[in-house]
């Protein structure tokens, strides 16, 4: 008789379960690195701007661009903080996905393990039957050469 693990829809409903987590975890990974690259594009233009501010300073500007440069930078500094807030909620949220995902694992583990101890189980028990088996043909065996010479 083959082996049958009676819990095995069980650890296929986890296995798809671990498997959506990870798809999970993969896409908030995912969008957590758009957000670091997003801050980092924000810092850079920042810094390209400022650049470019310290060089017309240098070289004189109207006075008006001088008040367009301070609005500019006053709002850059205000997206580059939100975009620290939104970074910091996707880290939360991936390391709340990857909580999600350690936990599915391991409970599919669980289920994995006790299959395997079944497993072994069923092969001891089956070595222990053909074991049996053979003694018994063996016992015939060695009987019927006496009863044929009687």
């Amino acid at each position: 008789m083959p082996f049958r693990f009676r819990l095995q829809k069980v650890l296929e409903v986890r296995e798809r379960i671990e498997e959506n987590r990870r798809k999970e975890l993969r896409t908030a990974m995912e969008l957590y690195q758009a957000e670091l690259q997003r801050l980092t594009a924000l810092r850079r233009k920042h810094e390209e701007v400022q650049a470019d501010f310290d060089e017309r300073m240098r070289t004189g500007f109207v006075p008006y661009e001088g008040v367009i440069y301070q609005n500019y930078f006053r709002r850059s500094r205000q997206e580059i903080a939100d975009q620290n807030g939104r970074i910091a909620k996707s880290k939360l949220n991936v390391d709340e996905k990857r909580k999600a995902y350690i936990q599915s694992r391991k409970e599919k583990q669980v289920i994995e393990r006790f299959k395997e101890r079944r497993f072994e189980e069923y092969r001891v028990e089956e070595e222990r039957s053909q074991n049996k088996l053979l003694n018994e043909l063996g016992v015939i065996a060695f009987n019927r050469p006496e009863e044929s010479a009687q």
